[in-house]
């Protein structure tokens, strides 16, 4: 499949709707690597690259108790845990972010 890959080159502020059914990946963007050498330019310090939200919805119907869901959401966020790409499932992705975790205030 590396051969047929398709790049695709963002500008700050562009937004990427993506169908994650699809086969996808990431790579860096070229760029400062640690510990790079500064007689090749590795003096700046590193920017970041991107910032990705993902974004995962299916109707509300494919949920079996969608009150029930959304509360148990609401704690995984509180309790900073990450979630899967299933919406309508509880599945977690690896463990809450530990006792000093204090979620965002949210405007």
């Amino acid at each position: 499949l590396a051969d047929q890959a398709k790049g695709v080159k963002l500008k700050p502020g562009d937004l990427l709707l993506w169908d994650g059914r699809l086969v996808h990946g990431s790579e860096p963007a070229p760029g400062l690597e640690e510990g790079a050498d500064p007689a090749q330019g590795g003096s700046q310090p590193p920017e970041l690259l991107r910032m990705a939200i993902p974004v995962c919805m299916v109707p509300r119907r494919f949920a079996q108790d969608a009150e029930q869901l959304a509360a148990w959401r609401e704690e995984a966020v509180a309790k900073g845990i990450t979630t899967k790409h299933w919406p309508h499932k509880q599945r977690v992705q690896g463990d809450a972010a530990g006792p000093d975790f204090h979620p965002p205030d949210l405007s």
